[in-house]
């Protein structure tokens, strides 16, 4: 049985709301596991299921866990909220929200780009693009698929000697004199195909979040043409309207 306090004045469903809350940061329950059922935790605690309920609740509300029905309570996968009131990265997104961002490198090559790609990107059919294919990562758990394009004319030398664990290619573009400046994002649904749900941890056919994104810099010119397959439930967009 997990030991609480019954004279420290803090009431117990905080307690086992908390204990629950460490085990989650520390990974001993782990993103899609199916926590125990409120009787299961009841009786491990020593207290009634309306207590474990109360306890759950706060948790539930703030996204940590997720119920589906008839099968029981679940911890969330990790998320990270897209900022749309200015253009950020996915790796300044979830530093600022206190997360650990990584990728782990899929394919980098050098292709031929047909009609469509080379009209997003302003540059001529049959020219050449950096593609750059990254799982992305939050916590060490893979949270998007992301396909980024980048004209070669453009591009930074020697992509595949950058230790792209870490590497943001805002920060690399940037860097060689390429400053950012507005972006435009069309999101959409999709259904995971089998490497996509390999990927991500998903059953082929799952739905995913599709973000399209094309980055232009300072002289308006395109410089990233972007895909990105987010898992739904480890993406989460608020934009703020006014009247």
């Amino acid at each position: 049985m997990n030991s609480l306090s019954h004279i420290s004045g803090i009431p117990l469903y905080i307690q086992i709301r908390e204990k629950l809350r460490q085990d989650i940061s520390h990974g001993l329950l782990l993103p899609g596991q199916k926590i125990p059922s409120e009787d299961q935790l009841a009786k491990q605690f020593g207290v009634s299921r309306m207590t474990i309920r109360q306890s759950l609740a706060g948790l539930l509300s703030e996204g940590l866990l997720h119920k589906q029905h008839g099968v029981g309570t679940y911890v969330s996968h990790v998320r990270i909220a897209a900022n749309y009131t200015r253009m950020t990265s996915f790796t300044q997104d979830a530093l600022a929200q206190g997360k650990n961002p990584s990728s782990e490198l899929i394919d980098i090559k050098k292709s031929v780009v047909g009609e469509e790609i080379a009209k997003l990107l302003a540059i001529h059919k049959g020219d050449i693009v950096v593609c750059l294919k990254r799982l992305r990562k939050i916590n060490e758990h893979p949270v998007a698929i992301q396909i980024s394009q980048v004209p070669e004319k453009i591009c930074p030398p020697e992509l595949e000697n950058y230790d792209w664990s870490r590497q943001s290619l805002f920060e690399l573009l940037e860097a060689h004199g390429h400053r950012l400046n507005r972006a435009i994002e069309t999101i959409n649904a999709r259904l995971a195909d089998k490497e996509q749900a390999k990927l991500l941890g998903l059953h082929i056919g799952d739905p995913l979040l599709y973000i399209e994104r094309i980055t232009f810099g300072d002289n308006g010119m395109p410089v990233e043409f972007v895909e990105m397959y987010n898992r739904p439930d480890s993406y989460r967009c608020t934009i703020t309207l006014t009247r």
